[in-house]
């Protein structure tokens, strides 16, 4: 009798989480259909609406792909009742979740990347993210640089200052996980460069005015911060994190620059050097600390290898440690660590 009562309780339970479940999928669904049907209303409306004012037949399809693209990009990221369910949540769970979403971008930039924990989340929390369809003007030229952007998905076009005579700059198209306009998080100054949507793209946007306003919730950070705006002040802008130190070019970090030598390059550079070394090694007398010529070999001459172009170029791109492990024998000079 106990045995059949516990198999009808167990039999119950497993109904209703049957239940549950089902239920969870059918107001799954019958969302996903809500959404889709006032997505469907709202291109009809504007469909209407450009065929009544003989809107030009390329901004109409301009007009439709945009909308088309923000929907799409609700379904996968942030859309407008999502966040305010968000905002209901406690600051410190709201904290903790926009960590989770935007840590791995705003990370891609040393000022962000070297902050604590603490102090990056509170960004991630302030840090927005914006929608362009093609040929939208993310930012203009002569504006007030008081933002920064971070490309997420799509590609932009940087249409840099004119040379003169009617010449323009040539223009630089950007990725993920680039950035620009993070000058102006430090310092007052107007843009330089237009910058142009290629494509519909999402970019995560942070300004001036909100790390104000952590600076003020979160004592620490306002050291941190007025830290990076007197390095910019100095002109120690690879210091601050806003210049590469491997091109001196801005727009990237150091472990993202196109000039670094890829993994392959660089352990067949280091190989040959450790081969170098070898044969340097091979040339000496047994027990002589002399060369052919017979004379002392100087300590430049025995690490005379580490003076060259690629060597030089690997320590730029902080690949020390690797050095060492394959080159055991070979010393570092003149503060590469």
């Amino acid at each position: 009798a106990e045995e059949r009562g516990f198999m009808f309780v167990m039999n119950i339970l497993a109904f209703l989480l049957c239940a549950l479940l089902l239920a969870s999928i059918v107001a799954v669904v019958t969302q996903a259909q809500e959404d889709s049907k006032v997505f469907q209303e709202n291109m009809n409306l504007a469909q209407n609406f450009m065929a009544r004012k003989k809107i030009p037949i390329a901004l109409q399809i301009k007009v439709k792909k945009y909308l088309h693209f923000q929907h799409e990009a609700k379904r996968h990221q942030l859309g407008s009742r999502l966040k305010s369910v968000i905002n209901q949540l406690s600051p410190f769970l709201r904290m903790k979740l926009m960590l989770s979403v935007h840590r791995s971008t705003l990370s891609f930039h040393p000022f962000f990347a070297s902050m604590g924990s603490v102090m990056l989340a509170g960004a991630c929390a302030k840090a927005e993210s914006v929608v362009f369809a093609p040929g939208d003007a993310v930012v203009q030229r002569g504006g007030q640089a008081d933002a920064m952007h971070f490309v997420v998905l799509g590609k932009v076009q940087v249409m840099g200052p004119t040379m003169g005579k009617g010449r323009f700059a040539k223009p630089t198209f950007l990725t993920a996980p680039s950035y620009f306009g993070d000058l102006g998080l430090f310092t007052t100054c107007s843009r330089d460069s237009t910058v142009i949507a290629i494509e519909h793209s999402e970019l995560l946007f942070i300004s001036k005015k909100m790390l104000q306003e952590l600076a003020a919730e979160i004592p620490a950070f306002n050291t941190y911060y007025s830290r990076h705006v007197k390095m910019v002040a100095a002109g120690d802008l690879i210091g601050a994190g806003l210049q590469c130190p491997t091109c001196r070019a801005m727009g990237h970090a150091e472990h993202t620059c196109p000039k670094r030598p890829s993994r392959h390059h660089r352990h067949s550079i280091l190989r040959r050097l450790y081969s170098d070394v070898n044969s340097e090694k091979s040339e000496r007398t047994p027990g002589s600390p002399t060369r052919r010529s017979g004379r002392s070999p100087s300590r430049a001459e025995t690490c005379e290898v580490e003076e060259s172009s690629d060597t030089r170029a690997l320590v730029a791109a902080g690949d020390v440690r690797l050095m060492r492990r394959l080159q055991p024998g070979m010393e570092m000079r003149g503060g590469a660590e």
